[in-house]
């Protein structure tokens, strides 16, 4: 696709994550003139496998990414979906990793911003188990505005897969792209029902198995429904998967071929404000005030401390929840035993119903391991940790692996360490013990035999998150008449999203800061009747058919 004759007009995207890097991509198509600032190093070169401390785009370990219609959605204490998924929720942003919680420290050990920011939390959940009607009406239209903006970038995303494997076929296998499906596991019968029917009316449905029916078609599945892991059912839906790691290194290739230019590891310091107006923005490695028409922040949970100090309405919003990573070696046989399909999973049984889905030897093994990093073994019953499991198959040049992401750990709003570097706290058991969950869930899933060797991350990937679940969207005019847009905090959804918040702010851009952006977000944001079924299914064989060039 050719670009847009030049607007004249310049950009600068503050973040090098799939929201920066696919904003910035859609303003090159469009003629702005694009510049993007990055405090991490260059993804495409090898040593950023030696990073320490990931993104979430750029994790290093399984980069497979989820685009669903029910991808990312608030984790707030309210009737129906969450209470049923994640009982008692509202508690967890308030207790210990190791009891059951997210938290990866006591709340006293958190700073004074991350307490306020917890604090603002407790409050809205207060408020929603009272059934405050305001309150519930707002997070419920927030659910709805999840699914109808994900129902527009899923559509972005098939046609844009489309254009890209057109463009260059080679990336197919590296993108381990997956179009046919993704299969959603159960395990009581009340939440497969409602997921069902949810699906059904937002019109991405395909098929619905029984417990008995899903381990016929899909054998790897046995351990689970007999061991009473799965008792609800299955669903598959429409959606697809791909390496949003090596989708975006291809990206960075095409925006440098157009002319943007892009700058790793350089920080952004502070926006300047003056009067109500953005003047430009500066960075830690210089006393230059960098300065565009339009300015977009897409910083995820690494944003600085003092980078919005002076805009009250994003400044201490972004925290940190980190999730982790598995990878099941030599998967071939798991693989054909899942159908090649992606799976997720999503629950919140307790350590004592858990432990009793697996043999007796290995459920010793994982309490001792529990017991060994500091858990109450008295307490197993009443321990029950959020595991949300992405269990995505993964080609690693013609050997297939599978890739797991699950883990719900509360970091807080990032610090600035004594480096210089941006810091988050941390807590030496936390992140062994999510792990052990991981692995005792995949064991009652698939069965000992069936996993094989499992290679541990330790290091897990950090996603941005707001106080009501509500992706920031704050704009200030800037002196040359433009915008000034910071756009984050979308959890789990912002792969999905992306596409989506690329085109809103390349309307935002157009319109001018006259305009209800509201309004705008809202026009754009497409419903099951303009996207029906039978969109989902063509779009799946053109994407298919593209895929075999």
């Amino acid at each position: 696709m050719k670009n847009a004759p030049p607007t004249g007009k310049k950009l600068i995207v503050v973040g090098s994550g799939i929201s920066g890097i696919m904003t910035a991509w859609q303003a090159s198509k469009a003629g702005y003139e694009v510049e993007i600032f990055s405090k991490s190093p260059d993804p495409r070169i090898e040593t950023r496998l030696e990073v320490e401390k990931e993104s979430s785009t750029f994790d290093s370990k399984n980069d497979q990414r989820y685009v669903t219609i029910f991808e990312g959605h608030p984790y707030l204490e309210l009737d129906g979906y969450v209470n049923k998924v994640y009982p008692g929720i509202a508690n967890d942003f308030r207790t210990g990793v190791l009891e059951g919680g997210v938290l990866v420290s006591s709340l006293e050990e958190f700073s004074k911003e991350t307490q306020e920011w917890l604090h603002e939390r407790y409050s809205l959940n207060e408020r929603l188990l009272q059934k405050n009607k305001e309150d519930v009406e707002r997070v419920a239209e927030l659910f709805g505005s999840y699914s109808r903006e994900n129902r527009t970038a899923m559509e972005e995303w098939f046609n844009i897969m489309i254009e890209l494997v057109q463009r260059s076929p080679e990336l197919i296998q590296d993108l381990s792209l997956h179009t046919d499906g993704i299969v959603r596991l159960y395990d009581n019968a009340e939440v497969f029902e409602e997921s069902r029917d949810s699906h059904k009316k937002e019109e991405v449905f395909i098929k619905e198995y029984t417990p008995q029916e899903l381990v016929e078609a899909y054998p790897a599945y046995r351990e689970g429904v007999e061991r009473g892991f799965i008792r609800g059912g299955a669903i598959e839906v429409y959606g697809l998967t791909f390496a949003v790691g090596i989708f975006c290194r291809a990206i960075l290739n095409q925006l440098e071929e157009s002319g943007a230019k892009i700058h790793f590891n350089k920080e952004a310091k502070a926006v300047v404000v003056e009067n109500g107006k953005v003047t430009g923005l500066t960075l830690f490695e210089d006393d230059v005030l960098h300065v565009a028409d339009y300015y977009v922040f897409h910083t995820g949970a690494f944003v600085g401390p003092e980078l919005f100090e002076a805009i009250p309405q994003a400044h201490n919003k972004l925290a940190a929840v980190e999730g982790y990573w598995i990878t099941v070696k030599n998967a071939d046989a798991l693989v054909r035993g899942m159908g090649g399909k992606p799976n997720k999973v999503h629950g919140k049984k307790s350590l004592a119903e858990m432990l009793g889905m697996v043999d007796a030897d290995s459920a010793a093994e994982y309490k001792q391991r529990f017991e060994n990093l500091g858990v109450n073994i008295d307490n197993l019953a009443t321990i029950a940790p959020i595991v949300d499991f992405n269990n995505m198959p993964i080609n690693k040049g013609g050997e297939w692996v599978l890739g797991v992401g699950s883990g719900y750990v509360f970091k807080g709003l990032a610090l600035r360490g004594k480096s210089g570097k941006v810091v988050f706290p941390d807590h030496s058991q936390s992140e062994p013990f999510v792990l052990a969950v991981m692995e005792l869930w995949l064991e009652a899933l698939h069965g000992k035999k069936l996993l094989g060797e499992m290679i541990i991350h330790p290091v897990g990937c950090k996603r941005s998150y707001t106080p009501d679940d509500k992706e920031l969207d704050v704009n200030l005019p800037t002196v040359s008449g433009g915008l000034c847009m910071i756009h984050d905090g979308g959890n789990t959804g912002s792969t999905t999203k992306s596409p989506f918040i690329a085109k809103y702010i390349l309307e935002k851009m157009r319109a001018g800061s006259g305009f209800e952006f509201a309004d705008i977000r809202a026009k754009l944001a497409k419903t099951p009747e303009q996207i029906p079924a039978r969109r989902w299914q063509k779009l799946s064989e053109e994407l298919r058919d593209a895929s075999k060039i």
